[in-house]
Parts: C-alpha cells; sequence; structure tokens
C-alpha cells in the first residue's frame, strides 16, 4: 500500500489542481464543488486559526461592483447545501457551474496570498476565467484581471462559445502548456 503524504497547504493545491482538471474536462460540477469547497475550507480554517479571518472574507473586495450579490448568493448557498448536519432527502439545491469556477480562482488566489507561486494550471484557469468572464473580478484583484488587447479579443471567442465549448478551450490550453514547467 503506498502513502501519501501532504502538508495542508499542499492539499489546497493539490484539490485546486483537481477541481481544474475535472472542470476542463467536464466532470461532475457537484464532484467539482466538493473538492474545490473542502480547498476553501482548509484556506478558511488557516485564517481562523491565525484570527484573520477578515483575510479570509476580503474575497468580497476581489468581485467588482455589481457582482457582489451574485457571487455570494452562491458561494453561501452552495455551502449550506453541503454542509454535514440535518439530512432531507427530498431537499434539492441548484448548483450553477459558474460558481464552482468562482471558487477554484479563489482557492487559487488565496494558495498564491500564503507566498506560494500559482502553478501552471492555476494561472491558465486564472487566465480562461477573466477570459470568459471579464468585468466581474476588480483589475487589481489579481494580475490576470486586467486585461491587455490580446485578451479582450480571446475574450470575445470564448464569450460566443457555450460552456462546454469554452471548457474545451480550457482542456486545450492545459494540454498544449503540459510540455513547459510550473
Amino acid at each position: 500500500m503506498a502513502l501519501v503524504r501532504v502538508n495542508k497547504i499542499e492539499a489546497v493545491q493539490r484539490q485546486t489542481e483537481a477541481a481544474i482538471r475535472m472542470t476542463f474536462g467536464g466532470q461532475d460540477a457537484v464532484a467539482v464543488h466538493a473538492v474545490a469547497a473542502e480547498a476553501h475550507r482548509i484556506m478558511q480554517d488557516f485564517y481562523r486559526g491565525r484570527g484573520e479571518v477578515e483575510n479570509y472574507l476580503r474575497l468580497g473586495d476581489w468581485i467588482a461592483p455589481g457582482h457582489t450579490p451574485r457571487f455570494w448568493r452562491h458561494f453561501n448557498a452552495a455551502a449550506e447545501f453541503l454542509r454535514p448536519g440535518e439530512w432531507d432527502p427530498e431537499t434539492v439545491f441548484e448548483l450553477e457551474e459558474d460558481a464552482n469556477d468562482f471558487m477554484i480562482v479563489f482557492a487559487a488566489r488565496w494558495y498564491q496570498l500564503q507566498g506560494f507561486p500559482a502553478t501552471r494550471d492555476m494561472r491558465i484557469f486564472a487566465t480562461w476565467y477573466i477570459a470568459c468572464n471579464p468585468g466581474i473580478l476588480r483589475a487589481d484583484a489579481m494580475p490576470e484581471a486586467a486585461l491587455t488587447e490580446k485578451m479582450e479579443a480571446m475574450s470575445a471567442a470564448l464569450r460566443a462559445l457555450g460552456r462546454a465549448d469554452r471548457l474545451r478551450a480550457g482542456q486545450m490550453a492545459l494540454d498544449n502548456a503540459a510540455g513547459g514547467t510550473d
């Protein structure tokens, strides 16, 4: 039997990257959400343990005006539905797949804010997310949020596609970058 040794920050990195691969691979949105949400929980516990919950909650500062209510609605609803506790088999939750995208971007950002460099997969996902969703994140929130002229053309092309094709484009970006290093 193989033994896997991992610390908490490595777990955040691995879960975030797994969620990215799962998302681009078109895998089950609920499974993606569970993996991305666990990375969030680890980061939240990290900040709470250091008495810095305000820093964890800064993610609202990364959202452009006008998008904050939608973000918090999805973020809180998903977390509430999937948390352990009372079990009601009749309760139905409607998970919007782009809520997972938010969670992945933020897990990667918190990872970076701890002084760890974004991995290749995290950079690709952040760039893909910004291109697909320009204007949702504040330009000062993350380097990828500042759209260049080249990014604006890519953004327009991606936004013209349906989600499945946008995900395929993200998967192609990961595949093309696989020959490079992190």
